[in-house]
């Protein structure tokens, strides 16, 4: 027993209140004692009991009825009500746990197990507070490392666009750098009074130079584009009209930065008229977690590998993605387990088994669609997302005018 276990007796007889009330009070429970219903729910305002003791036969409001009350309220939905009656009936004792009861116990009754019968009820109730404390503890705990995941893949996907900007930036100085160079050359001359300064050559070096540092501004440009998009896409998580070539595009731009010194390539394959109302930032997502899914575990370090992507309407309406590797596969124990939190086959080597679940938590969730996976033996991967159309709006926002 914990000294803060509080027991409310809600009885219209003083004496049952008083006989009740003893046998809990030597057993050190704090007794409250209500002398009907309406005063009982009247209570729960000033203090929340641990369990209610109830009978059934009180004037006004009977017992069935406070109990049902008491169930529809949402600060005393989950307070065990236990029934004390002389009604004796398999009905009566019915209608008292239809009500909400978790127990009943017929008049006379016995000190003893009046008292066995709260023991039971407190310990569970203990247990079931303590399980809802842990759920919630986990739940949070598994927000707070699919933000992590979330945050590591935009990461990861950075400093590939960094790594890869080095090349046409680094091209661009070096060009840049040669023609600076030439021109100082090219006014010193001038300025020392050369009769023939190197103009032809400085024309050339400027005529070939400067579309060459065009070709890699502009590739730099393209890449930071595709990042800028994704962030901000994923940061805003607003619904809108998204053209999917372009966004399977831009998603595949930035995820090409990783391959570029890999054996794997990627081929998409999305007509150019589609288009949804979605949340790009999580649709992009979905896709960047199955390529890395395919690079990791599909092609496992195989010296060849192809991911390809297409979009088509789907049958029953909305749309139809596919994702398909011609890596390994997925082992056929594992194929229904892959959507499952921290599921990982390279635990210990860097895998925290959210990726797929961040997947199937975006599409089935915001998205408002599916996704489902096969993998026959030796032939390779294919995720399916059916999308529809026009994604739902989330739960907090208001309906447009």
């Amino acid at each position: 027993m914990h000294a803060s276990d509080n027991i409310l007796i809600v009885d219209d007889n003083p004496n049952n209140l008083q006989v009740l009330a003893s046998i809990l009070q030597t057993e050190g429970y704090k007794v409250r004692p209500a002398l009907s219903g309406e005063l009982a729910l009247r209570t729960l305002d000033s203090q929340l009991p641990d369990l209610i003791l109830l009978d059934v036969r009180m004037p006004g409001m009977d017992g069935y009825e406070t109990c049902r009350q008491l169930k529809a309220r949402t600060d005393s939905h989950d307070i065990p009500v236990l029934f004390i009656s002389a009604l004796y009936e398999i009905e009566d004792k019915l209608n008292a746990f239809r009500a909400g009861a978790v127990d009943y116990i017929t008049k006379p009754f016995q000190a003893e197990e009046v008292l066995a019968r709260v023991r039971t009820q407190m310990e569970l109730a203990r247990t079931r507070k303590a399980l809802l404390a842990t759920n919630a503890q986990l739940l949070a705990l598994m927000e707070q490392l699919v933000q992590s995941e979330k945050l590591k893949s935009l990461g990861f996907l950075a400093a590939g666009v960094a790594h890869e900007l080095n090349t046409p930036i680094g091209n661009a100085l070096l060009v840049t750098d040669a023609m600076e160079q030439m021109t100082a050359d090219f006014v010193a001359a001038q300025a020392r009074g050369d009769a023939q300064p190197s103009v032809d050559a400085l024309v050339t070096t400027f005529r070939e130079g400067a579309p060459f540092i065009l070709r890699n501004l502009q590739r730099a440009a393209k890449l930071i584009q595709s990042l800028k998009e994704v962030t901000v896409d994923r940061a805003s998580e607003r619904r809108r009209s998204v053209h999917v070539q372009r966004l399977v595009n831009d998603a595949v731009a930035v995820m090409r930065t990783h391959l570029s010194k890999t054996p794997y390539q990627i081929v998409v394959d999305v007509a150019p008229d589609l288009t949804l109302e979605t949340y790009p930032g999580h649709l992009e997502q979905i896709l960047e977690n199955l390529i890395q899914n395919a690079i990791i575990h599909g092609f496992d370090g195989a010296t060849s590998g192809t991911i390809r992507i297409g979009a088509q309407p789907a049958p029953e309406g909305g749309l139809s993605m596919r994702v398909a590797d011609d890596g390994k596969g997925i082992a056929p124990e594992n194929v229904n387990k892959v959507f499952d939190p921290f599921f990982t086959t390279k635990l210990g080597q860097g895998g925290s088994g959210l990726g797929l679940h961040i997947v199937y938590t975006l599409a089935t969730g915001i998205l408002g669609g599916s996704i489902s996976v096969v993998s026959p033996p030796g032939a390779g991967t294919q995720f399916t997302l059916t999308l529809p159309l026009i994604a739902p709006l989330p739960p907090e926002a208001p309906l447009p005018p």
